[in-house]
């Protein structure tokens, strides 16, 4: 797998329709700093962790909203 630039992940989410700021800095440093790996295993498809990050920043947030109203 070629590791992507944040630019192509910006553009990847942007198209998936996941506009928040700094996400894709913070999914290019989280893995750079895993050297592209996820678990024991290297990561084999970029677009597939970046669609795994949009669904669980999703839940995270809704989790986050919820905590907040308690």
């Amino acid at each position: 797998m070629k590791k992507p630039e944040v630019e192509e992940i910006e553009e990847y989410m942007f198209e998936k329709g996941f506009n928040i700021p700094d996400q894709a800095e913070t999914f290019f440093d989280h893995f750079e700093s895993k050297g592209w790996m996820i678990g024991k295993s290297k990561m084999k498809c970029w677009k597939a962790a970046t669609r795994n990050w949009i669904r669980n920043a999703k839940k995270w947030s809704k989790t986050h909203e919820a905590s907040q109203r308690s």
